[in-house]
């Protein structure tokens, strides 16, 4: 059995998570600005799958928030109001539209 060198794994660990963390970050700057433009302009009923090229109709938002990737965002209408908790006015523009 190989000795592991502590020391390099851990920096290997910490080193990921700082990764993940500045693009976690970044997505989280970027997210609600795109769920408001989601919303506002009702793009979320109807749209062409990228890459896919077929066709999404959803009745409710809802709906589509939790219709799995690619076809819809692949969440729980409770993560995508905790990616958008920075902005409270999007989070009510989300249970504005779920009822």
């Amino acid at each position: 059995m190989a000795n592991v060198n502590v020391p390099v794994r851990n920096g290997q660990l910490i080193a990921g998570l700082a990764q993940l963390s500045a693009q976690a970050i970044g997505a989280m700057e970027v997210i609600p600005g795109l769920v408001e433009r989601i919303l506002r302009e009702r793009m979320w009923e109807h749209y062409t799958v990228k890459g896919a090229g077929h066709s999404v109709s959803f009745l409710n938002f809802e709906d589509f928030v939790e219709a799995p990737f690619p076809d819809g965002l692949g969440m729980d209408i409770e993560t995508l109001m905790r990616l958008c908790a920075d902005k409270p006015e999007i989070v009510q523009m989300i249970q504005d539209e779920i009822g």
